[in-house]
């Protein structure tokens, strides 16, 4: 037999332990990720599965054709008929389906990405998937990443030199949190048992958590149910020399992972999120007065589903391990009312504020209910939070100042620049913070290389975006000289060369990418974009084809081809690839004005004022649209002011 070795998958634990795995498969775990099937997917069984997002103006469609299952998107034209119509498959549905079921697609450049509908079976309706409810959302294009998969399912396959591209899986994903995120990796411990070998060295070949630390235990609960829920920071830090999919049961969180959360004096008292469950019970008195000993497991069997007629007495029992039963001063006619329910007193079901059509309970234990209605709506607009708050860290870290100012940096910076914009004074703690550890790094005697190459791009990007490039260029360098292997330096650093006219140093940078990841689109994309820049548009279009035919969901690459093929004189191609970045894309401003000018080259006046009307639309501030719908209402009124002519040829008067 073959040595198995490392993760082996949950299929091997039910040769041995039956009734554990067979119980198993009914807990929410277990279906936290699955493939799409007509048994579990039964919101698509409506006649009509479709849903209107009207701050977007956006129509979805969910539909399941031979088999398959897919969420399309259009908008309709002034007459109503559907136009810019996109769909994409759905190859995994992600969530158990008590609380929302959303919906991923696995694309053939290995990206995978969050589908905008989601199904929220609380309420019985289609909305928008967390995060998508606003006018101008991520549609298709929101990137799922590593950390993302880490919380809802069991270890992926990677290529081990493309482990740090972080929305990279080139191979299917494994259905769930499976037995190994818990356990650990089986392969010893399968090897050993089919072997016959003694008892107590089988047993202690896989961890065994009931055997672990208190602290330990509830950490292997916390990889997927510990968030602060930070709304202008990062709560959750990788550790920059360490793979997502690094962390082996038994060893602390904090190896693989920092959590942050607000200060003491900046935080709420009372906000609430899904994965709330640890944090909000370490804010229990029940946990603060159990010295550590209290855990997740002291209420929840991770093996097995409480079922509704046992519900109440289960965990009226786990309270009656600390409390006695006359301790209860709640009259007894209220408790007969509430089934003698300790949780019905104490947990209540509340609306999340980051996923606002779905209803957890909050596990903080509390005897006094807020006044307000924890079931009322709420908006994705609804402000969360102020953005000029300070971070602290959470939990023992063992952290040294030098990495405290790491991770405390990353937290405040690692951040979208639309949203950092909100805060100059967030922005400006992070950057003093990131400028003090890299000082200090360099000193040190210590080797904090991925360390310091991560420091260095995220001082890049915030250099670029002031508007310095010769900072951010010297920033890049220092990235990839303490980690040669970075692609996304790589990337970054060739965009800013090119923007400067450093065609010859651009082009090394993309083709080193492309070395490190031939999955990279937007790398042939980019050179694609220098050969245009030098009016080689025939060496434009082949690279820019071979973008789309490894990203065919590449909106902007499809722009770019357009524009080459313009250049070229290729009118009729330019519309179809405009076309194509429209129907990816369909509130591209830009794009409407391209293929209206090409439209306009054509003679198409028409088609071309509807598409020019459109991206002001979009856009209505942007002098560009102004001036090229000038020039084809010019274009269109000469035209139909044109007579056709005589018998002899000459023009009508």
């Amino acid at each position: 037999m073959e040595l198995l070795l490392g993760y082996v998958g949950a299929e091997m634990c039910a040769n041995c332990h039956v009734k554990q795995y067979r119980d198993y498969q009914n807990v929410g775990m277990a279906h936290s990720l699955y493939k799409p099937t007509p048994k579990n997917l039964p919101e698509f069984r409506s006649r009509r599965a479709s849903f209107f997002h009207q701050r977007s103006g956006f129509q979805y469609e969910m539909l399941t054709r031979n088999g398959k299952y897919y969420q399309k998107r259009f908008i309709l034209d002034s007459n109503g008929r559907p136009i810019h119509v996109h769909q994409e498959e759905i190859a995994y549905v992600i969530g158990s389906g008590k609380h929302a079921r959303s919906y991923l697609s696995h694309h053939p450049d290995g990206r995978i990405t969050q589908l905008p509908v989601s199904w929220y079976p609380q309420e019985g309706r289609w909305a928008m998937s967390p995060g998508f409810d606003s006018a101008i959302h991520p549609d298709f294009s929101r990137d799922v990443n590593h950390g993302c998969i880490f919380s809802h399912n069991a270890y992926p396959k990677l290529i081990p030199s493309l482990s740090p591209v972080e929305n990279l899986f080139p191979y299917e994903l494994p259905p769930g949190i499976d037995c190994e995120r818990c356990h650990g990796p089986g392969g010893q411990h399968v090897q050993l048992a089919l072997a016959g070998r003694p008892t107590e060295l089988i047993v202690a070949s896989i961890f065994q958590p009931s055997r672990a630390p208190k602290n330990i235990q509830r950490e292997l609960c916390y990889q997927c149910h510990f968030e602060a829920g930070l709304r202008f920071a990062r709560d959750r830090i990788y550790r920059p020399d360490r793979e997502v999919f690094s962390y082996h049961p038994g060893e602390p969180l904090s190896k693989l992972m920092i959590n942050l959360d607000y200060a003491p004096h900046d935080r709420p008292a009372d906000d609430f999120k899904v994965t709330h469950q640890g944090y909000r019970m370490e804010q229990s008195v029940c946990f603060q007065k159990s010295g550590g000993e209290m855990t997740c497991t002291t209420c929840h069997d991770p093996h097995q589903v409480i079922g509704p007629e046992r519900r109440v007495g289960w965990y009226r029992s786990k309270c009656l391990q600390c409390h006695r039963q006359d301790s209860c001063t709640v009259a007894a006619a209220a408790r007969y009312r509430q089934n003698d329910d300790c949780t019905a007193c104490e947990m209540w079901k509340r609306r999340t504020q980051d996923s606002v059509h779905t209803i957890f309970t909050d596990h903080k234990i509390q005897r006094t209910k807020p006044e307000r209605d924890l079931l009322a709506p709420l908006s994705e607009e609804s402000p969360l939070m102020a953005a000029d708050k300070d971070l602290a860290f959470t939990g023992d870290k063992e952290l040294n100042p030098l990495e405290q100012k790491y991770f405390l940096a990353m937290a405040y910076l690692q951040l979208p620049p639309e949203q950092l914009a909100i805060s100059e004074h967030q922005r400006s703690k992070g950057l003093a913070l990131l400028q003090e550890f890299i000082a200090g790094a360099n000193r040190s005697e210590f080797s904090y290389g991925k360390y310091l190459s991560r420091a260095y791009f995220t001082l890049a990007a915030s250099y670029r975006a002031d508007g310095q490039p010769k900072l951010a260029m010297d920033a890049y360098e220092h990235a990839l000289a303490h980690n040669p292997d970075f692609v996304p330096a790589y990337d970054n650093l060739g965009g800013l060369l090119a923007e400067i006219g450093n065609s010859e140093r651009a082009f090394e940078c993309f083709r080193t990418s492309l070395s490190l990841n031939p999955w990279d689109s937007m790398a042939y994309r980019n050179i694609g974009s220098l050969y245009a820049w030098d009016g080689l548009f025939d060496q434009a279009v082949h690279f820019f084809k071979l973008s789309v035919g490894i990203n065919p969901d590449n909106a902007s690459a499809y722009d770019y081809l357009g524009k080459a093929l313009a250049d070229e004189g290729r009118l009729g191609p330019a519309v179809a690839a405009y076309e194509e970045a429209l129907n990816l894309e369909p509130r591209a401003a830009g794009v409407y004005w391209d293929c209206a000018a090409a439209l306009n080259k054509q003679g198409n006046f028409e088609l071309a004022l509807q598409y020019v009307r459109t991206g002001i639309r979009y856009a209505p501030n942007d002098p560009r649209g102004k001036v090229l719908l000038s020039e084809i209402e010019a274009h269109h009124r000469a035209s139909a002011h044109e007579a056709p002519p005589t018998s002899a040829g000459k023009p009508s008067r």
